[in-house]
């Protein structure tokens, strides 16, 4: 049987080639256009021997994740899983497990958890108001904790690193 750290460093590699990190600027409404920047490490692949093994590792670390099988159209083609650790809580979970063994995607993977840091950071120093709309009755969800500077910056470079080719490097 192997160790827990053989097993990360054998999903490091697989997160490596075949995973992807994310900090996607998302539209929350059309009228006040309020975006949010949801985080998301997920990985995909055909072989359910290995993607078994992905679960049954971020199972033994505590991570909440989703795994979608799906289908392509022409039957030719095998299925694919998707799994997907989505939230800043779950990514501070999972990321500081794999970080020291990611070459290719170390840098992103970095970035992802800085941000998710600060973001749960900042919403515990600025707790959601439940407040009653005019008329009473129905509560809702008030947020006084936008995004700063850098959380916009976080996303603008996730994305710079996360484009096809090489990247090229800061001056």
């Amino acid at each position: 049987m192997k160790t827990l750290e053989q097993r990360l460093i054998w999903l490091a590699g697989l997160w490596d080639g075949e995973g992807c990190f994310g900090i996607y600027a998302s539209k929350f409404s059309t009228r006040n256009r309020t975006v949010q920047y949801p985080v998301v490490s997920a990985v995909v692949n055909t072989n359910p021997v290995i993607m078994q093994e992905v679960m049954s590792i971020l199972d033994a670390l505590g991570v909440v994740f989703s795994c979608h099988w799906q289908r392509r159209d022409n039957p030719r083609h095998k299925p694919w899983a998707r799994i997907s650790i989505g939230g800043q809580t779950q990514n501070v979970r999972f990321l500081p497990y794999i970080i020291p063994y990611l070459i290719g995607k170390r840098a992103q993977a970095e970035l992802l958890l800085r941000f998710s840091q600060r973001r749960i950071s900042v919403r515990h120093a600025n707790p959601t108001r439940l407040t009653q709309k005019p008329g009473g009755g129905i509560l809702r969800v008030t947020r006084t904790d936008g995004y700063s500077p850098e959380d916009v910056a976080a996303c603008a470079e996730m994305h710079r690193l996360n484009q096809r080719g090489l990247v090229p490097k800061e001056e």
